[in-house]
Parts: structure tokens; sequence; C-alpha cells
């Protein structure tokens, strides 16, 4: 959904601050608020919002974990898989044009990373990170 498209102007905005308006605590704006972010990244494309959570959960455990301990072990971790992922998605397809181009995979076979990068993905990864190092500091 573009932000200039009938459907994010003429129906999706206004039915959110509507909701939002007449939502009586804060408690429940926030839900309006976190629900209508998961359905207007979800419109791209859903399965997306499973790496979301996936992302979100990962750094959830990994702060957790750098909650409870002084090493720097929760950090690493955190580290290396939201990173792999983010270098997955970002330069998967040019690992493989370039492993193509040099004759390590076959150019007629099929496309093994033929995948839309999901929107913001940089920035959710660096939040995230950026999270668990700011629970580690405390």
């Amino acid at each position: 959904m573009l932000f200039n498209s009938f459907v994010f102007c003429g129906l999706f905005l206004p039915c959110v601050l509507l909701a939002f308006w007449m939502a009586g605590s804060d408690r429940w704006r926030r839900a309006i608020l976190l629900g209508s972010s998961l359905l207007f990244y979800g419109y791209f494309h859903w399965p997306y919002l499973v790496l979301l959570a996936s992302l979100v959960g990962v750094a959830w455990a990994c702060a957790l974990w750098a909650e409870r301990t002084d090493r720097s072990a929760p950090v690493w971790v955190a580290a290396g898989l939201l990173l792999g992922v983010l270098a997955y998605y970002k330069y998967g397809g040019f690992l493989e044009t370039i492993a193509r181009d040099i004759g390590a995979l076959d150019a007629t076979s099929r496309r093994l990373h033929d995948v839309a990068l999901p929107i913001g993905i940089s920035f959710i990864v660096f939040q995230a990170l950026g999270y668990v190092v700011d629970v580690h500091r405390r």
C-alpha cells in the first residue's frame, strides 16, 4: 500500500485515525497503533510479518539474556543472527549472480534467491541490535 494510494489515504488512514481518537485509554491506543502498523506492513507481503516477528523475538530473547549476564555473548549472538538475516536478504541475490558468473552455479538452473527485499529490513535489524546493545550496557 503506497502512501499516496486511495487505499491508504481514503480507507486505511481515516479508519485508523478514527479508531485511535475513539479509543478510551492509552492501552487501547497503543494496541490500535500496533495492529494497524502490522496490517500496513503485512499488506505489502504478509509472510514478511513472520520475518518481522522473528527478528523482534531474537532481539527480545537476547535482550533478556543480556539483562541477566555481564558477558557480551548475547550481543554477539544477536548481531550474528540479525545481521545474517540482513545479509541474506540484501546480498543473497548479488552473491548468487557472482556464483553464476564465475561458473560455480549452472546458468540454466533455477534461481535460488529470487525474493523481494522486505521493506525497512535494515532499519528493523539495526534498531533491534541497538536495543540489545542498550540493554547490555544498562
